[in-house]
């Protein structure tokens, strides 16, 4: 198969004159037959056919229709992976939103130690609470003392009731801690279980010796300086929070 080379009417390989101008084949070199590509388009704009036309999309895909123009990613589908990282942020603010506003206890044993200084300062049945029982420790009280939840806050109150003193608490550091023995804190849990039926559920206990910085002052008078302290409290960890034992368990 051959062409005119005048004005590239479609000839049989016989022949030698053009039968749509005229013009003679062998006079003029022949071309060659070109391969036709539909190239993809835009949305919302036909496929066009070219000779030799750059495809400003990538590869030709041929006019038989055997491929498929390829997509680009949607802005969502490369936003998702932002938006799974800000849930797991949000997440992690709500954890520690409930656990320091919301909810008792403190997710560090110095946190813990530091809940319980402030409940002291602010002489705070309520904190004092928060700051020293886990919700299984305050289950097992209410079972075993037949008390309520403001039952053990007003109990809590009750200490501050006849004291005119205040006290300020800074600069709180542990500086030594023990671990007591898992068969110790195993034998803690049974025996409030055996007298409350209610599993404490506490993990961890530890020793630790607490120094920090006080003063106080009495109605009507100043505030003493600041005197260095030094303490040892029990902490211990239920249910992934850190308190402070109440001193009347020791």
């Amino acid at each position: 198969m051959k062409f005119c080379s005048n004005c590239g009417k479609q000839m049989n390989d016989d022949e030698r004159f053009c039968q749509a101008c005229g013009a003679d084949s062998a006079a003029q070199p022949q071309q060659q037959a070109q391969p036709t590509y539909t190239y993809a388009a835009p949305a919302g704009q036909q496929p066009t056919a070219s000779n030799n036309a750059q495809n400003p999309y990538g590869q030709p895909v041929y006019a038989a229709g055997n491929q498929t123009p390829q997509t680009k990613p949607s802005k969502l589908n490369k936003m998702l992976p932002v938006y799974a990282i800000g849930a797991v942020l949000v997440a992690l603010l709500l954890v520690f939103f409930f656990r320091s506003v919301v909810g008792s206890g403190s997710l560090t044993m110095k946190g813990a130690v530091k809940s319980y200084s402030k409940a002291i300062e602010a002489q705070s049945g309520k904190k004092m609470l928060n700051a020293t029982m886990s919700r299984p420790l305050i289950k097992a009280i209410i079972k075993g003392e037949d008390m309520t939840k403001k039952d053990i806050i007003e109990e809590l109150d009750s200490v501050y009731d006849d004291s005119d003193m205040k006290i300020k608490i800074k600069d709180i550091r542990i500086t030594d801690k023990e671990k007591m023995d898992k068969d110790d804190v195993k034998e803690f849990n049974e025996g409030i279980k055996d007298e409350t039926g209610v599993n404490p559920h506490i993990k961890k206990v530890y020793q630790v010796e607490v120094k920090y910085k006080q003063r106080y002052k009495y109605s009507g008078e100043d505030w003493t300086d600041w005197d260095k302290k030094t303490d040892t409290v029990y902490v211990y960890k239920s249910n992934g929070n850190w308190y402070v034992f109440p001193s009347s368990i020791f």
